[in-house]
């Protein structure tokens, strides 16, 4: 039987393996604002083919009292709104990113979260290479091309 805290453990092992996909590729050339476009892509295309209730956000984030543009996914259990965001306390340090698993109100209060507005998943947002690591970390054997293609649609 696949409970609650089973869906929670397969949302931070994707998490997990967008963030060694995304330090492993990018190491430290990518600012907060293109890491968190680029793994809130993957993590929300992901979550989506599993069939979560998620939505891709654009907003904002406080990072040392300065408004940041941020992307996060915004994933429902039971009803409630949880985030999952790479956060870091340094805009320039998506190195030292960590995904979190926050409800929102955690996540407003310690993040600054702002602003949050659905945007469209975008293949676009995060390269193949990334998408392909994603993959393998994850042992999902269905070719990428097809994949995309099931989120376009899913959209």
């Amino acid at each position: 039987m696949f409970c609650q805290l089973d869906q929670v453990g397969q949302v931070l092992d994707i998490a997990n393996a967008v963030r060694d996909a995304l330090q492993e590729e990018f190491s430290e050339t990518l600012n907060l604002y293109e890491y968190s476009r680029k793994a809130g892509s993957v993590a929300f295309g992901l979550l989506l083919l599993h069939d979560y209730d998620v939505f891709y956000k654009r907003g904002f984030i406080n990072i040392n009292d300065k408004q940041c543009e941020h992307y996060w996914v915004e994933v429902f259990f039971d009803g409630e709104a949880l985030i999952l965001s790479a956060f870091v306390r340094e805009e320039s340090a998506p190195k030292k990113a960590d995904f979190v698993l926050l409800p929102e109100d955690e996540a407003v209060s310690l993040y600054g979260l702002t602003g949050g507005r659905d945007v469209e998943w975008q293949q676009g947002d995060c390269e193949e290479s990334v998408w392909r690591a994603v993959l393998n970390m994850l042992h999902i054997d269905k070719p990428l091309p097809e994949i995309l293609d099931e989120i376009a649609n899913l959209q």
